[in-house]
């Protein structure tokens, strides 16, 4: 598809490997004012040490950090930032690693409703641990709530370095908006324990 500017914003892709996939996590932010390489920059050291910090520990330690890789996305060249500071593996080395496409999905939630305001991920690196014994098709509520909390961090995260943590809705009733939207992400929650499954990562 054709490039799509979304003034004022950037996108961060949070790349891992696991078990010879590349794994990751694509995440939106904006910034009212506009940015500079500089908050680029910014935007990439914040999000690798949000990711670092609170999300790799709850990690199986089969699962590698690569980097973070900041671009703007209001021209089709724009600023871009890689920052690898807190690069590593997971935390967590108990139990056995589950396969890559094994994830657990959580939600983040707008001021908003409709499809077009809502954002999720699916976590990957989970290991058999993080599921109940009495029922492996979900997690425990510990590893949820955990996650939750790292998860949530990243508002502040962001806000601290000037960028607002945003589900970036480039469409509308499947058809592309002019200019896509940024909704900004009040809170991160999730439906259900079940475990879920990201086919595309599978190998």
């Amino acid at each position: 598809m054709p490039f799509q500017s979304a003034p004022n914003c950037a996108n961060a892709y949070v790349q891992c490997a696991q078990q010879n996939v590349v794994v990751g996590h694509s995440l939106n932010f904006y910034k009212a004012d506009g940015y500079t390489q500089a908050d680029i920059d910014n935007l990439a050291a914040a999000v690798d040490d949000w990711f670092s910090t609170h999300v790799l520990p709850l990690l199986h330690s089969g699962c590698t950090y690569v980097n973070t890789t900041v671009r703007g996305l209001t021209s089709p060249v724009d600023n871009t930032a890689v920052n690898a500071d807190g690069a590593g593996v997971g935390g967590d080395s108990t139990g056995r690693i589950l396969p890559a496409n094994v994830s657990w999905v959580v939600k983040f939630t707008t001021a908003f409703t409709g499809r077009s305001a809502r954002g999720r991920a699916y976590m990957f690196g989970l290991s058999d641990d993080d599921t109940n014994v009495a029922n492996r098709n979900t997690i425990t509520a510990t590893f949820g709530a955990n996650a939750l909390t790292a998860w949530n961090a990243l508002i502040a995260a962001a806000a601290a370095v000037g960028w607002t943590w945003v589900v970036l809705s480039r469409y509308s009733e499947g058809v592309p908006r002019a200019l896509p939207h940024p909704y900004t992400i009040e809170g991160v929650g999730y439906t259900d324990l079940l475990i879920d499954t990201r086919r595309g990562r599978l190998v």
